[in-house]
Formats: structure tokens, sequence, C-alpha cells
């Protein structure tokens, strides 16, 4: 081995054992109420997304780091959060978010999901009886965009509310990426002031999308592997309780991505773990609802498939498949009624 070559090697082996230091070092801060570090690499990730063309969200101010400002969304040592509405009014107004941004479409997208949710009493099996726990229903979608899971939350309630049911924050979690919680929709922060309006939050850290990590943030590869076991556990106790849930989740972990050069959307292959996840879930009696969903302020799409259970990775697969067939269809259909919406003349693909 030539000097040069030595060299190149004992320097990747410093750089190695430096970021090793710095992630131990950063994993130590979980079990603080602040986390300088961490917030760090987390507004860097959401400063990204947050710079990206038509963004909907921007990046909370660092004022609210510390103190009793920090809201919980970003507090690291909490994995599962609670619905916290103060009111019934509040939930009212979180879910008129949904009209503001979508409009006229809100009639016709409900009724699609009133239509789905009736033909399978989704919500009359939430709720347990002496004889049996509530059910628990994965609602697993593809993710085009951030807010998807949260318009898809959105229209379950309108649909409980119109049939008399008014606390379904309490039957409701979204899995959510932590790097949410440090993004704000006006002065809202998106986890503590939205989203827990509505329903529970699960925090998890994909290794993908908007939380993909650059080498700079590769730091916190070691407080990645912290928090989905936190997450995973947090997943088995919701799953094990009596009390029924819906679970909002896109299993991928990231956001659909388009590739320019195939002329398509890509769905990337759901997660091994998160796969898993779903298959034990389905082992303790949960059952899979895929739905492609395409939320846009000039028009939409949502579509549901059937019900159905995962038992394998490769089942976990095919629901993908089935998403993302569903949804180049769907597209199709959606180009002829609105010509100018150049995104539906896009194909879907999962891979």
């Amino acid at each position: 081995m030539n000097s040069e070559s030595l060299r190149a090697v004992l320097h990747n082996q410093h750089g190695a054992l430096g970021n090793l230091v710095s992630a131990g070092s950063i994993a130590m801060e979980l079990s603080k109420e602040t986390t300088p570090k961490i917030d760090e690499q987390f507004l860097s990730i959401a400063e990204r997304v947050a710079s990206q063309e038509g963004a909907l969200f921007r990046v909370i101010g660092k004022e609210a780091l510390s103190g009793a400002m920090r809201p919980d969304g970003i507090k690291h040592n909490l994995t599962y959060l609670k619905p916290n509405p103060a009111s019934d009014q509040e939930v009212i107004n979180t879910i008129g978010l949904e009209d503001l941004m979508l409009g006229d479409q809100i009639p016709e997208l409900k009724s699609k999901f009133e239509e789905y949710i009736n033909k399978h009493d989704i919500l009359d099996n939430l709720m347990p009886s002496k004889e049996k726990s509530g059910s628990k229903y994965l609602i697993v979608s593809n993710h085009l965009q951030l807010p998807d899971q949260g318009f898809t939350l959105g229209f379950f309630h309108k649909v409980a509310r119109e049939q008399g049911i008014d606390r379904l924050e309490n039957y409701s979690t979204a899995v959510i990426g932590r790097v949410i919680g440090y993004f704000q929709f006006g002065e809202l922060n998106v986890i503590d002031d939205v989203l827990r309006k509505v329903g529970s939050v699960l925090k998890t850290f994909p290794s993908g999308g908007s939380e993909a990590l650059s080498p700079e943030e590769e730091k916190l590869m070691i407080y990645r592997g912290i928090c989905n076991h936190h997450t995973k556990t947090a997943f088995h106790e919701i799953i094990s309780s009596r009390q029924g849930q819906l679970i909002f989740m896109a299993p991928s972990g990231e956001q659909d991505k388009f590739n320019r050069e195939k002329n398509v959307v890509t769905m990337s292959s759901f997660s091994k773990s998160t796969s898993q996840l779903m298959i034990d879930a389905c082992n303790e009696g949960a059952v899979v609802v895929p739905v492609f969903v395409d939320y846009g302020a000039d028009a939409s799409i949502a579509e549901f498939s059937e019900p159905r259970v995962v038992r394998s990775i490769e089942d976990c697969n095919e629901v993908g498949r089935e998403i993302a067939r569903t949804g180049t269809i769907h597209r199709g259909i959606a180009s002829v009624n609105n010509p100018n919406v150049k995104r539906f003349k896009t194909p879907i693909e999962y891979s």
C-alpha cells in the first residue's frame, strides 16, 4: 500500500471513529428535555424540505427549542403523544382546515370515504364490547405530499361526525416522522397544534424521504435505531389494547419520488421493519385498508382497495403494488376530466 492509499485509509477510519463518538453523544440527549445536538440535525433536515418549491410548511423558530415554548412534538424522550384538544371546537376548527385547502372537492371526496366506511362497518367495529376488543385498522397509503395522512384522517372525522360519533381522535393514530414536529402550518405546530387535535401521534424516524440523512447528518444513525425501537414498542401496545384504533401510515417511510427520466412517480418499497409491524398487527387481528390518495387544491383522488390481512413481506409488497396500480388507473381517468392537471398524466410505480 502506497503512502497516499494509507493516508486515505487512516483519514476514513478517523472520520468513522469521529462520527461514532458524535453519534453516541447525540443519542445520550434522548433522556433530556432539551436536545441541542439533535435539534441542529433535524433543523437541517427540515430546512432542506421547506426550501423545496411548493412547500406547504415552514420551519419553527429557534426560540421554540427550549424552555416552556418547546412543543411536545420535538421532545425526543416522548414517542407516543395522545390527543390534546381542549374542546370539541378545536377538533372542528382543525377539520375545517381541510375545507379551506380542498374547497369544493370536499363533498365528493367525503362520499368516497363514507361509502367505504359504511360498507365495511369500520366505525361500528372500533368500539369494544364485553365479548371482543375493538378492531384495529391500518390505513395504508402512498405518500405524495407531507399533509396526505392528515387529509385522510380528516375525512374519517367528517364521516364519523355525520354519523353522530364525535370523539374519533381517541380512536385514531397517525404514524409520523419526527421531523414533522419541526414544521409550522401558519402559526401552528404541525404535530401539537394540528395532528394532535384529531388523533394521537406515534413518532418514527424513517430512513428515506424527507428524513433521509445527508453525510453530515449520519451522526443520527444510533439515535434513529433507539427511536424506532421505542416506536415499535408503542405500536405493539396500541395493537394489544382493547380499544379499537385507526392507524394511518405510509409504510415506505418516505415521500414518493418523481423520476423525470422515466416520467413515473415511484413509491419506494415498504420497509422491512414497518412491514413486520403490519404482519405482527394482522397476527393480532388487525386489518389492512389500502388507499391511494392524491390531494391537491386543483383536483384530488381517493380510491380504496378491499381490506385484507398480510402474513408475509410479499403480502405487504402486494399491497404496495395494488396501491400503485390503483393510482395509475385513477390518475388516467382523472386526466380525462382534468386535462390541465399535469400530474394526473404520470403513472405510479411501486419499486
